[in-house]
């Protein structure tokens, strides 16, 4: 059990560390894909997709994409 809230604790330091300007994207990028604005939860989950998994923001917009045309959400 103590590994995972390690775990987790890692990524939100390492999501810290980020400069603003790096991820000025990914509003634009929720807004054109889902219509709105994320909520906090929503914009971790794709900031840390962003920055753990997909390193590219037109792999990520293609992501949120597939998400919402299969109707996935996210876990909150």
């Amino acid at each position: 059990m103590l590994g995972a809230t390690t775990k987790k604790v890692v990524k939100k330091l390492k999501l810290r560390k980020v400069s603003i300007e790096k991820m000025q994207p990914l509003n634009g990028i929720f807004f054109e894909v889902y219509g709105r604005m994320p909520t906090y939860s929503e914009w971790h989950y794709w900031a840390v997709r962003y920055l753990t998994d997909k390193g590219d923001w037109e792999k990520l917009r293609n992501t949120m994409k597939y998400y919402k045309g299969k109707g996935i959400s996210h876990p909150l």
